[in-house]
C-alpha cells in the first residue's frame, strides 16, 4: 500500500488511485525502437505513466528545495533511443520507465517486476519503488553482484527528505 505522503505527491502529478491512462501510442513508440512492453511494464506505465513529479522539502538550509522525478515518455525517450536498459545484467527484458532526480538515475521495470538502476536492485515492486523514492523511509538496495549472487533484498532504515 502506497503511504499517504506518496499518493499526495503523486496525485499533485496528476496520479488518479484505480485509474489505468491509455498507453496504446506509448507501447508503440516504445516497440518502435525495438522493446517488447511485457506486462510488468504496462501494467507501472497505465498506473504511473506521464507523471511529471515534483516532490518538495526543506533543504538543511531551511530554504524549499525538491526533487524533480518523470514517467513521462517524453522525458524517457532518449533512453528508449539508446537502449538503455539491464537486460544483461538482470537475465530478464527490462524496460526505462522512469527518471529520478532530474536523470541522475534510470529507473527500468524487469519482467518480473523489480525496479532496477544502474547500480543494482532499487525495488521488488511498484508499491516499494515508490514508498522508497518518496515515502517516509529510503528503499533498500542490492548491487548487482548482490544480486547475481542470490542475497536477500534488504529494505533501508535510513529516512527520505520530509517531502510535503
Amino acid at each position: 500500500m502506497l503511504e499517504e505522503r506518496v499518493k499526495r505527491i503523486l496525485t499533485r502529478a496528476g496520479w488518479i488511485e484505480n485509474k489505468k491512462i491509455d498507453i496504446t501510442q506509448n507501447v508503440k513508440m516504445i516497440e518502435s525502437e525495438g522493446y517488447e512492453v511485457f506486462e510488468a511494464a504496462r501494467k507501472f506505465m497505465e498506473e504511473f505513466g506521464e507523471l511529471h513529479i515534483i516532490a518538495k522539502y526543506i533543504d538543511s538550509f531551511g530554504d524549499e528545495d525538491y526533487d524533480e522525478h518523470s514517467t513521462c515518455y517524453e522525458d524517457m525517450k532518449y533512453y528508449y533511443e539508446h537502449n538503455a536498459n539491464y537486460n544483461e545484467k538482470v537475465g530478464e527484458k527490462t524496460i526505462p520507465v522512469c527518471r529520478l532526480h532530474s536523470g541522475e538515475y534510470v529507473v527500468c521495470i524487469s519482467e518480473s517486476g523489480k525496479f532496477f538502476i544502474s547500480e543494482g536492485m532499487e525495488a521488488e515492486n511498484s508499491t516499494d519503488f515508490w514508498n522508497g523514492t518518496l515515502g517516509e523511509y529510503q528503499g533498500g538496495f542490492l548491487d548487482w553482484i548482490d544480486y547475481k549472487e542470490g542475497k536477500e533484498f534488504q529494505h533501508s532504515e535510513y529516512k527520505n527528505k520530509e517531502y510535503f
